[in-house]
């Protein structure tokens, strides 16, 4: 039988995102990560549960699960070693498989690994590996594999596996994070961050409303030219290729937005000691630089500068990820909108040795493939745009995804043609203007993308407003029949139509500046909101003010309670009043113990002041009982 061996916090980095979604969701945030290993022939089910059983006492992180502590706060506990059964599974068809590879874990319950018996396509034996994405990321899925090759080759062998000891354990290093050895490096962290989110501009796409499905638009690209293009323009800039492909997709991205200042989230691991190098767990965690578009810079000072900002984020990195959003949403809430996009770039490219990559033509032609995935749920870590650079020596893969409710299609495609024409330009003459390159580009943004089901335009365009997004922004809220937006003598005036008598100017405009977490443009609060309100009875007008009242009493109560704060003001978001994000998953079970439902853990992140959030609560369809809350 099982028994606990020890508990404590979570590492930090996306193992926190993960536990988060777990606990609102009970589903994982992102797919896990699986590999097969080849045995033998013959191998039995029995000499391959041998093998595991060294992984896994090897491994504590395999032999752990997720919950909270009695204070709520995320917390792992490892388990005593155990066999783990190896599943047969050489007669599952192909649908069994994929479904045995994709099944979520129950991380609060069960180990996050699962071990199967399969054949390979070759008909050879092979032993199926799959992890929860709260344990494992690529890093540590290439640790595992090598340790397994190690031990299965030992257990065959009947001998000892020849490997190091595991120095850092995720505990350890969780401990390690949170210890006075780490003091000085956190506070100049939330020293440095507090300054740098507040240069980051609020987001660069928009959208209406948060959809409830959306469908991404994917365009894939393997030019044979781009390895040497990339490695030539790095070595004559004396830039890191990461770098340079970041100042690349700056470019593309700013010339299909218009935009001067473009946030990017780039990925760091946080890992301050060599031994972490070698941690079994999920410690990228992605924070954000403001790449700033400067017509007269050259691109070696802009892709160098980039490099300088990332170095710097990194150095900054040790931070409670958590914390971190927290911070984020606070700024985001001072400055009325979300900061960052949900735009995300990745570069994993692995250069080879030699320069061979550079031999390769300088252009074969436009190779982008665009597809548009099928309807999939809208969640609030959706990203709107991921780009990605990936693959090693002369093979360079690019992907970019495009949420196509928020950029559409067209738009997109833009990004990913601009990234290749700016590679074929900066390959003749590295050290051109960002104007200039810019102005290469221009030709391929036409126009504004349309999207496809409400024909309207999508993406903003600098200091441009349109009244449109302004009106279906407002009839968004539930209080509002129909609005016009106009311009009276230099100013933005909107004419709105209510059904609540109550509903204010100042009410309104708060709406409004909420929704700019999703559709942030320049402009898009009107300087006056006329509101039109209609007759209603001294009766109906008092019960609406009631249930108004109760909802938000009750919405700020268990914000108030949950979080254990003195008082809470209504006219500030959640993470203003000091509402913890990890604690959101109970204030939403607490509300629905009260007998309201309507919001979502992302309500929560967004900066939207209580008021706000609480017209959105509606009669919950079934309670829950609030009392551990």
């Amino acid at each position: 039988m099982e028994k606990l061996v020890r508990r404590g916090p979570l590492q930090w980095g996306m193992a926190c995102g993960e536990w988060l979604t777990f606990q609102d969701e009970r589903k994982a945030q992102y797919p896990g990560w699986w590999f097969e290993h080849e045995v033998p022939e013959g191998t039995s089910v029995r000499v391959l549960e041998d093998a595991v059983a060294v992984l896994v006492e090897r491994h504590e992180i395999l032999r752990t699960t997720f919950d909270v502590d009695e204070d709520g706060c995320p917390e792992q506990r490892v388990w005593s070693p155990e066999r783990v059964e190896v599943h047969a599974l050489e007669q599952a068809d192909p649908d069994q498989l994929q479904a045995f590879r994709t099944r979520d874990f129950l991380v609060d319950s069960e180990w996050p690994c699962r071990f199967g018996r399969v054949l390979r396509g070759t008909g050879a034996p092979a032993l199926l590996a799959c992890f929860s994405h709260i344990v494992v990321d690529n890093r540590a899925k290439e640790i595992l594999k090598q340790d397994l090759a190690v031990i299965m080759d030992a257990v065959l062998a009947k001998r000892s596996p020849d490997l190091p000891p595991v120095e850092w354990q995720p505990l350890d290093y969780a401990l390690y994070e949170r210890s006075e050895k780490t003091a000085a490096l956190r506070r100049r962290a939330e020293e440095y961050w507090a300054g740098a989110l507040d240069r980051i501009p609020v987001a660069t796409f928009n959208i209406g409303e948060a959809p409830e499905t959306v469908r991404y638009v994917d365009c894939r690209s393997s030019p044979r030219s781009a390895a040497g293009q990339l490695e030539r323009i790095a070595q004559k800039l004396d830039a890191p290729m990461n770098s340079v492909f970041a100042g690349v997709f700056s470019i593309a991205l700013g010339g299909a937005t218009a935009q001067e200042v473009v946030p990017l989230d780039v990925t760091t691991h946080g890992r301050v000691t060599r031994n972490a190098l070698n941690v079994v767990a999920p410690l990228a965690r992605a924070v954000i630089i403001p790449s700033v578009l400067l017509p007269d810079q050259s691109f070696g000072d802009f892709a160098r500068g980039l490099h300088r900002l990332t170095f710097q984020a990194n150095r900054y990195s040790m931070v409670d990820t958590l914390e971190y959003t927290e911070w984020r949403a606070v700024m985001s809430g001072r400055k009325g909108g979300e900061i960052g996009s949900r735009i995300a770039l990745n570069f994993m490219y692995k250069q080879e040795g030699g320069h061979h990559a550079a031999d390769a033509p300088s252009r074969s032609g436009p190779q982008w493939e665009s597809t548009v995935s099928d309807p999939v749920e809208y969640r609030s870590f959706s990203h709107h745009l991921y780009v990605a650079a990936s693959g090693s020596g002369a093979r360079l893969e690019f992907h970019v995804s495009g949420n196509e409710a928020v950029i559409g299609r067209g738009n997109t495609e833009v990004v990913a043609r601009s990234i290749t024409d700016l590679l074929d330009h900066l390959d003749k003459d590295p050290d051109r203007s960002i104007g200039g390159l810019r102005g290469e580009i221009a030709g391929l943004v036409a126009a504004p993308s349309r999207d496809p089901i409400h024909g309207e335009p999508v993406i903003s365009r600098g200091d441009a407003f349109r009244p449109d997004f302004i009106d279906a922004a407002l009839q968004t809220h539930a209080g509002v029949k129909e609005a016009r937006t106009r311009l009276e003598e230099g100013a933005l005036v909107t004419e709105a139509a209510v059904s609540e008598p109550s509903l204010t100017e100042a009410e309104l405009i708060a709406f409004l500046k909420s929704k700019r977490s999703y559709r942030a443009v320049s402009r898009t609060i009107p300087d006056r909101i006329r509101v039109e309100r209609p007759e209603t009875s001294a009766d109906s007008s008092t019960e609406q003010n009631a249930a108004a009242s109760d909802a938000a009493s009750a919405l700020i109560d268990c914000v108030r309670t949950v979080n254990r704060l003195g008082s809470v003001d209504a006219q500030l978001s959640y993470a203003e009043c000091g509402g913890r994000f990890f604690r959101i998953p109970a204030v939403l079970r607490r509300l629905r113990g009260l007998g309201y439902e309507g919001l979502n853990r992302n309500d929560l992140q967004m900066p939207c002041s209580l008021t706000i959030l609480a017209g959105r609560l509606g009669p919950a369809q079934g309670r829950t009982s609030a009392h551990e809350d």
